[in-house]
């Protein structure tokens, strides 16, 4: 089975006992990083994850609890010795700023021993990529995140504030598991959950958990983890389990996830 460790579960507030959005994706031999919230580096040192093994690195968007664990995990690269190439995924938007933030930072590519290879997901044909020698498609799905973001800084900026849900498949078995990073809405999930899921990964920040699980009542869903959970909602996991169980008895397992956890799919 394939495996997600759960590197930070944290939503945007700093937090004493979490760390920021971050997970590891294990399949077929191969690995990846969802997210670079910091302190992945951390928690994959803990691990003893080599952080030469991982094969590439996805972020969804540009918001700092989901991207400031980057440079020292390129950096944690480097002073390993990584030789070859480190594909990132990532918005448009942001491939200029994380160039420029690994210059001010000491990080200039020819010190680093290793080529990134940067890809926007805007760039894909179908907004999708064939990894693992087609083993693996991968395909983003826009959100509604940023929007309100937008009105707020700069209402023009269209080709700017943009958030992505991540859809993992494997065509060979079906297998699918979504990672909704950071949602608008429930129904931003409409693209991505048009076929059942083995897993869905889904934050619990922006909305309730009951506007989540009435949304959720008409998906094929066979696991749903909630991370990313606001503050007050950490202290809620009895009656979000209690709701849970009432509103979605179609999904096998619905879990609170915290720093650490791994999930089989």
């Amino acid at each position: 089975m394939d495996t997600l460790t759960f590197l930070g579960t944290g939503c945007g507030w700093p937090m004493a006992d979490r760390f920021h959005t971050s997970l590891l994706l294990e399949a077929n031999g191969r690995r990846w990083l969802l997210d670079a919230g910091e302190p992945c580096s951390h928690r994959l040192k803990a691990m003893g994850v080599p952080f030469c093994s991982i094969d590439a690195v996805f972020i969804s968007h540009g918001h700092s609890d989901h991207l400031s664990g980057l440079p020292m995990f390129i950096q944690g690269s480097w002073l390993e010795g990584r030789d070859r190439p480190l594909p990132i995924y990532a918005p448009a938007e942001l491939i200029a700023p994380i160039r420029a933030w690994l210059e001010v930072v000491y990080l200039p590519a020819k010190i680093l021993g290793f080529p990134i290879e940067y890809h926007a997901w805007e760039e894909m044909s179908g907004a999708s990529v064939q990894l693992d020698a087609g083993k693996l498609r991968v395909s983003v799905h826009p959100t509604t995140h940023l929007h309100g973001l937008r009105a707020l800084i700069e209402p023009a900026a269209l080709d700017r504030f943009l958030a992505y849900s991540l859809a993992f498949e494997w065509p060979e078995t079906g297998r699918r598991f979504i990672f909704s990073a950071d949602l608008g809405r429930p129904d931003d999930l409409d693209a991505a959950l048009t076929a059942p899921c083995d897993l869905l990964v889904c934050e619990l920040s922006h909305f309730t958990p009951e506007n989540l699980f009435a949304y959720l009542q008409a998906k094929a869903i066979r696991q749903l983890c909630l991370t990313h959970l606001e503050p007050d909602l950490n202290r809620s996991t009895r009656q979000i389990y209690a709701l849970a169980a009432e509103m979605l008895p179609q999904v096998e397992r619905v879990s609170v996830v915290v720093d650490g956890e791994r999930v089989e799919f």
